[in-house]
């Protein structure tokens, strides 16, 4: 688990992404509703659920800036996989 404390990178962002995804789709787009923003999009992996999830299977940020939409998209991901590990 990284340290909340610290900013992460886009790159380390990304790259603990993909391994917390275990394979699964996840993008990065210009938002459509916010002008010069961006929209993360993940699907969690299996068995695993967030309560910010409004339909269990996606997690989405939008925002201005994409390295700390990577980063809250990931912490969503790993919160899910530890409540996932809890259960």
């Amino acid at each position: 688990m990284r340290r909340k404390s610290t900013p992460e990178t886009l790159d380390g962002a990304i790259k603990r992404l993909g391994r917390l995804l275990e394979g699964r789709y996840w993008s990065m787009t210009q938002s459509e509703t916010l002008f010069g923003g961006w929209r993360v999009k993940a699907s969690m992996p299996l068995g695993a659920s967030h309560p910010s999830s409004a339909d269990g299977i996606w997690i989405t940020e939008d925002g201005p800036y994409l390295a700390p939409l990577v980063t809250r998209v990931a912490d969503k991901v790993e919160e899910a996989l530890a409540m996932r590990g809890a259960a």
